[in-house]
């Protein structure tokens, strides 16, 4: 993948602003998180990237943690712009129901001051749903109306009073539209590179790294990796064995036969 160059200064960006970016970030995608990111990055002083759900991790969905998210930012931020502009949050998910839908909102506002940083005046969001929570707690009223300008591939709405905006990323726009975070989290769990396709090139080996072996499809080939390389928890089906045997790498660095059954049981360390 070319590696894009580091985006202009946004002719509208002041350094007392602070930008907002909420994003569950499993699989920072470079056109899609990155088009964000970019954005964020060029329209204020004090851009945040906060990550959603990292109260979840180690499933199929979620498979990352909240520190390997906030991980993937620094590497990713250092590749793409020399150093690291982000104030990195992560957030977790209070389940409030959807009628209290400014709980969402105050509580990440909350959690922004809590981290001695000021609150945001700008929201930056891939859809118009993404902002509904912020449309509410900032009285914005609708999003429904035209735009008060656009900004490229942005369209923007400002308050007329407290002078925050919302920035709705027209998704449509370019390759955008075939961008999937979701995409990259199945060929990276089935084993495939077309995960490369949309994710930077400083983050492959990262991902390859980190991303849950107990996840992942199990590996084929005539013998088994090497154990003292090879991630804990990874699963491996010997090449011609007629009843498909899956073997896994446990702690201890041994491959085992895997029994689920055994999982199942009493804890060894409980004595």
């Amino acid at each position: 993948m070319a590696r894009k160059a580091r985006p202009p200064i946004h002719p509208q960006a002041n350094p007392n602003r602070v930008a907002l970016f909420i994003t569950r970030g499993q699989v920072l995608t470079d056109q899609g998180h990155g088009a964000q990111l970019d954005y964020c990055y060029r329209i204020s002083g004090v851009p945040i990237a906060a990550f959603g759900s990292c109260n979840v991790f180690g499933t199929e969905d979620n498979p990352f943690t909240g520190a390997q998210k906030v991980e993937a930012l620094e590497i990713y931020a250092r590749a793409r712009y020399g150093a690291n502009p982000f104030r990195a949050l992560t957030l977790v998910d209070i389940y409030a129901d959807e009628d209290a839908i400014e709980d969402w909102p105050r509580y990440v506002v909350a959690t922004i001051v809590d981290n001695g940083l000021r609150e945001p005046t700008d929201l930056v969001v891939g859809s118009k749903r993404d902002a509904r929570h912020f449309v509410a707690y900032w009285d914005f009223g609708s999003l429904d109306r035209e735009p008060d300008f656009h900004d490229g591939d942005w369209q923007v709405w400002e308050h007329p009073v407290t002078g925050r905006r919302i920035h709705v990323l027209d998704r449509r726009a370019g390759a955008l539209a075939t961008v999937s975070a979701t995409h990259a989290r199945e060929s990276l769990r089935e084993r495939t590179l077309e995960y490369r396709e949309i994710v930077h090139p400083a983050l492959w080996d990262y991902y390859e790294a980190t991303f849950p072996a107990e996840l992942r499809i199990a590996m084929r080939g005539e013998q088994a990796p090497d154990p003292r390389t090879t991630p804990i928890g990874t699963t491996f089906i010997r090449d011609g064995d007629p009843d498909r045997t899956v073997w896994i790498l446990r702690a201890d660095r041994v491959w085992r036969r895997r029994d689920q059954s055994r999982e199942r049981m009493k804890s060894q360390s409980d004595l």
